[in-house]
């Protein structure tokens, strides 16, 4: 029945190796993310997992090849209204971490506040599974520093990297404070000197 299509033969489509990979996470026990999707009891309709014919005359084809297939609710499984192409970007904004969290005032997803605070997003998640408060989350000390990834000046590195890499004169520590705390413009908090702490994102982006 597929290769009326011609997407499975020897070179199969990107569409068709969606499909595949699609059932390999949920129903194959030996599939590295098995238990990320039927370990969790993510499943695919009988409609799309008995047929690729029927899974593409949904889906259709990709947009582009950076698109892959997305659920819009990672707490259901596959099916047409569940599902899109989407890109990676798209796909991290819809991650089981982007649920929202109310602190100091302000409702924002975890992510969003993991990246603020420069904490690893798993364990924000897991100190308020804990049960701790959102604020008692968001401020404890981590026992292990995260080490963000910050781009600027058209290159991506760690903190750390960009502070040995530009012989920063203010300690890194200042620079994670300017970025994730107050929001400055990364080239500016890579550059400023301390006593530049009037300047903000909007001044300098």
């Amino acid at each position: 029945m597929f290769y009326r299509h011609g997407q499975a033969g020897k070179d199969r489509t990107t569409e068709y190796r969606a499909w595949e990979g699609m059932k390999t996470r949920c129903y194959n026990p030996a599939s590295p993310n098995y238990k990320d999707y039927g370990g969790r009891g993510i499943t695919v309709c009988k409609r799309w997992r008995d047929s690729f014919t029927a899974f593409f005359t949904d889906m259709g084809p990709k947009p582009s090849r950076v698109h892959s297939l997305d659920r819009k609710d990672n707490s259901k499984g596959y099916s047409p209204s569940n599902c899109r192409w989407a890109t990676h970007l798209e796909q991290q904004q819809n991650t089981r971490f982007n649920h929202n969290i109310t602190a100091f005032g302000e409702t924002l997803v975890l992510s969003e506040w993991a990246r603020r605070r420069g904490i690893e997003q798993t364990a924000l998640s897991n100190r308020i599974k804990a049960g701790r408060s959102p604020e008692e989350a968001l401020t404890t000390p981590s026992r292990k520093r995260f080490d963000p990834n910050v781009t600027a000046f058209g290159e991506t590195r760690t903190l750390s990297d960009w502070a040995r890499h530009r012989k920063i004169p203010v300690v890194q520590g200042t620079v994670h404070h300017r970025i994730f705390i107050l929001g400055w413009n990364p080239e500016v908090a890579l550059t400023a000197l301390p006593h530049t702490r009037k300047q903000s994102t909007k001044s300098s982006a």
